[in-house]
């Protein structure tokens, strides 16, 4: 039977899923067995006028990466190269079906007929490793194979004659109350359609990011000190690409980052600096030679202050690295992530507002006096999100 249905981010946590039908279908709150959860995505849940409080899922981005990657940015908001947002925020459970499924993610027209996913309208089925176990599964809502966009669903129960017909891709690990109150809601219609608007008020997802090592840049605008910026760097996550950055700000002399420029600047968008060679960013090399390849590209650009290795294309990582200004998710996939600005937005955003000739240099020379690289005895955990600026 076909039935198709319209940070802080613990990369260490493993949660177990049996496929033991008796144990999953008895279990209505947090699980341990055994596929590896990369990421958590929370929803704030408002049922007519009254808050339900809110409701956890846990995401394999090991099994399904494609599938996860969009999710999770729909959840944190996808902004378009256009400048429009995609996202669940605000969002309806459009549709109830009492002891089978609830279903969301339409934010294009809130009744299951639209909705669209990061990488255009639809994409194809990653997989079907995944399975339904019993209730609090969560998979791609879709109209046939190879169309998945934005719609999901969440089970209320043991569903296995949808296997290998919609992507699973989580599991509800907090708040299964939070679903059963959905599921109680009353509906004015054979397909489900509540009477009372069941709303997504806010959604994020919860994660933390270790770093272990930190470096810090003294900065002068035109002679002038602007103080000092503090950057983590994800040593675990992205080691060669840390490597590489912390030894050009540790200050020696061979190779380093000490009297570089911040060669381009483009308000709201990023500052660029790490030119060893030329100093005005048609130059740079690394630790390992001229180039080295990109590492991976698990962390994104979040928001304000992450900073990424700057490239001319696939595989051209030098010394030259870039700040962001905002959120710019765009560039997601295309630039290796390796840190995040934990101390100095302020100063950052002096630099935003240095004046810039038509080739976005600055008119001013904004330079690098002084860096280092300092170590921590225990990791320590930031989040997925915009750098602080009231720092």
């Amino acid at each position: 039977m076909h039935f198709s249905l319209t940070f802080l981010l613990c990369l260490s946590l493993a949660v177990l899923v049996t496929g033991k039908k008796k144990k999953e279908e008895s279990q209505e709150e947090d699980s341990d067995d055994f596929v590896e959860m990369t990421h958590k995505a929370r929803f704030y849940i408002k049922i007519g006028d009254k808050e339900m409080g809110d409701f956890i899922v846990g995401l394999f981005g090991k099994v399904v990466p494609k599938t996860v990657k969009n999710f999770i940015s729909l959840v944190e908001g996808y902004e378009t190269e256009t400048g429009e947002v995609l996202t669940y925020q605000g969002s309806k459970f459009h549709r109830i079906l009492k002891e089978f499924a609830i279903q969301a993610g339409d934010f294009e027209f809130g009744n299951g007929t639209g909705g669209r996913s990061i990488y255009g309208k639809k994409f194809p089925d990653e997989n079907f490793k995944l399975k339904f176990y019993g209730p609090g599964w969560v998979a791609m809502a879709n109209s046939g194979r190879d169309t998945n966009g934005s719609q999901f669903f969440i089970t209320l129960r043991h569903t296995k004659w949808l296997d290998g017909k919609h992507v699973v891709f989580g599991k509800v690990v907090h708040g299964m109350n939070v679903i059963r109150w959905i599921e109680m809601t009353k509906t004015k219609s054979v397909d489900g359609q509540p009477v009372e608007d069941v709303v997504i008020t806010k959604c994020d997802i919860l994660g933390v990011l270790e770093q272990d090592k930190w470096a810090w840049f003294d900065i002068t605008i035109g002679g002038v000190y602007a103080g000092r910026v503090v950057i983590g760097v994800f040593a675990r996550t992205v080691p060669k690409t840390a490597k590489n950055f912390l030894h050009l700000a540790s200050g020696k002399p061979d190779v380093t980052y000490k009297g570089t420029k911040f060669h381009r600047i483009k308000p709201n968008f990023l500052i660029q600096g790490g030119d060893i060679v030329n100093g005005d960013g048609s130059g740079g090399r690394s630790i390992y030679g001229n180039k080295f390849p990109d590492e991976n590209f698990d962390l994104h650009h979040y928001g304000a202050g992450w900073v990424a290795m700057a490239n001319s294309g696939k595989d051209t990582n030098a010394s030259q690295f870039y700040i962001t200004l905002k959120k710019t998710n765009w560039l997601d996939g295309k630039h290796v992530v390796f840190g995040k600005v934990l101390h100095g937005m302020k100063t950052l955003r002096k630099i935003e507002l240095t004046q810039t000739d038509e080739k976005d240099r600055p008119v001013q020379a904004v330079v690098i006096v002084d860096c280092g690289v300092d170590s921590v005895e225990r990791p320590f955990a930031v989040q997925r999100a915009p750098a602080e600026e009231n720092d």
